[in-house]
């Protein structure tokens, strides 16, 4: 026999390359923007937390068990809830009752 000659076949489809591509980019952007949302939804919770914190200073003294309990909560709506309280409270307890 002659030379012997190696050949490697490459399939190449510019439809499925897009399709890839495309797969890839929506993935990453869909990541990028739930990131995004709860990285926002994170921060708008913290501060909300934070202006809880310093109205309830203004009216009590607020204890480490409560500063940490606000701090952890991420649930918007149980801030503002709290947070409503706050004015007419007589007390903490009345706070998160």
């Amino acid at each position: 026999m002659g030379t012997k000659t190696l050949m490697k076949t490459v399939l190449k489809d510019a439809s499925i390359d897009s399709w890839i591509d495309q797969g890839w980019a929506q993935g990453w952007a869909q990541g990028v923007a739930e990131g995004w949302a709860r990285g926002w939804a994170q921060g708008l919770a913290q501060g909300q937390a934070k202006m809880l914190l310093k109205l309830m200073e203004m009216r009590f003294n607020v204890p480490d068990d409560i500063r940490k309990r606000v701090e952890r909560c991420s649930d918007r709506e149980q801030i503002m809830a709290w947070f409503e309280r706050v004015p007419t409270a007589a007390s903490l307890d009345e706070i998160f009752a």
